[in-house]
């Protein structure tokens, strides 16, 4: 690739295509609208394919309609819902909601009993089905 084929020249915010065909040639002079990169490796596909093709693909660009997704979208509540085994007793997670629990308790004045009220569990399980919802003694 010669220095012609990379070069551009931006003045007026307009940038002008640079490329040449071979040494001594006429440069393209084809007016680029904005500083948008997609839209002069678009003008590259089509009129400088050569130059195009040694562009390297980027994780970027857009999929091309009808291709198949790699990955899906989760929906909302497959966001919120965590599924998987039990957090383990010593886990920093069981130890960090189980903390926020009692100061809840606590704060609100509610009876320790609380957590074994059968709404109460069905709401923490709700929230996080790995949990295990504490008792009211250790």
């Amino acid at each position: 690739m010669t220095d012609s084929a990379t070069a551009l020249l931006v003045f007026e915010s307009k940038t002008h295509c640079t490329v040449t065909a071979g040494e001594g040639e006429t440069p393209c002079g084809f007016k680029l609208v904005g500083k948008n990169t997609t839209n002069l490796k678009r003008h590259l596909k089509v009129h400088h394919t050569a130059i195009y093709a040694t562009i390297p693909e980027t994780s970027t660009q857009k999929q091309q309609p009808g291709a198949k997704n790699q990955r899906k979208q989760s929906t909302i509540p497959a966001a919120f819902s965590s599924s998987g085994p039990k957090y383990k007793a010593d886990s920093l997670e069981q130890g960090t909601k189980k903390k926020v629990i009692a100061q809840w308790i606590g704060r609100t004045g509610l009876p320790a009993r609380t957590v074994e009220d059968e709404d109460f569990i069905l709401m923490m399980e709700t929230f996080d089905k790995r949990l295990n919802i504490p008792k009211k003694t250790k």
